[in-house]
């Protein structure tokens, strides 16, 4: 059974990165609606290659994997990818780690409730 009450922020964006700390407050108050605490913020600044090549991301699955975080945040879809097939699949493959996949828009779950990771 999962223990682990964190959660890691993924951005990825080629915007100016000086709203990379607001977009990172965003996610902290959303993980923080799950009663979780962040272990790392991962950056990665380009959105135009594939989720799986990048190194960001490989860190997060990687961190979801050795059962390091509970929790995903991200700011919107797109920053994982811009494919709603891609997203469920992302989502169901960091679920079968006992690991949630949400945005800030993602309704709020009951701390310690291991949701199905697909935003509604």
């Amino acid at each position: 059974m999962r223990t682990t009450r964190t959660a890691v922020i993924y951005l990825c964006a080629t915007e100016d990165p000086a709203g990379q700390p607001l977009l990172a407050e965003w996610c902290t108050q959303r993980a923080a609606a799950d009663g979780l605490s962040i272990s790392t913020v991962v950056t990665d600044t380009d959105e135009l290659l594939p989720v799986e090549d990048r190194t960001g991301w490989q860190e997060v699955v990687a961190l979801a994997a050795a059962g390091s975080i509970s929790e995903v945040v991200t700011v919107h879809r797109g920053m994982v990818t811009a494919d709603p097939r891609l997203w469920r699949r992302i989502a169901a493959g960091l679920g079968e780690y006992g690991v949630t996949l949400v945005t800030v828009r993602t309704p709020v779950t009951t701390p310690g409730f291991v949701g199905s990771g697909v935003q509604r």
